[in-house]
């Protein structure tokens, strides 16, 4: 999307517009005289979907089996509408028996497990960047 001329602002370090939809999109400015490149918008309510789901890391990545609730564990990574964290799922799957027991004591679907481990090898790379 281009920036249509006169329409952005800039407001505490960030640069605010709406789209040919009305839909907020927001860029990041690190400072005054920067350009702002062409596709870098995102929509607010993507970023609020990505929150949603994990963060940055999964903004590229959907997972739909992936949730960050601030009302369930703190604000942690868990599996959607669980109270089984992210990270506890992922270590559970790297054991010999780990899969069968989060399909069969916790109910889990591999959908669920496969999410979970992928959600946090990206937080690792993100990490490690």
């Amino acid at each position: 999307m281009a920036t249509r001329e006169g329409s952005a602002r800039t407001r505490g370090g960030l640069v605010v517009e709406r789209d040919e939809r009305g839909r907020v999109l927001v860029d990041v400015i690190d400072h005054p005289g920067h350009q702002v490149e062409e596709g870098t918008f995102l929509a607010l309510t993507t970023v609020h979907e990505a929150l949603e789901r994990g963060g940055w890391v999964a903004l590229n990545t959907p997972r739909p089996h992936i949730q960050v609730d601030p009302r369930r564990l703190s604000g942690r990574p868990t599996i959607r509408n669980r109270r089984l964290p992210t990270t506890m799922v992922a270590e559970l799957a790297e054991r010999t028996e780990g899969r069968a027991l989060l399909r069969g004591e916790f109910g889990l679907t591999e959908e669920e497990i496969d999410e979970a481990v992928g959600y946090e090898a990206d937080v690792e790379k993100a990490l490690a960047a």
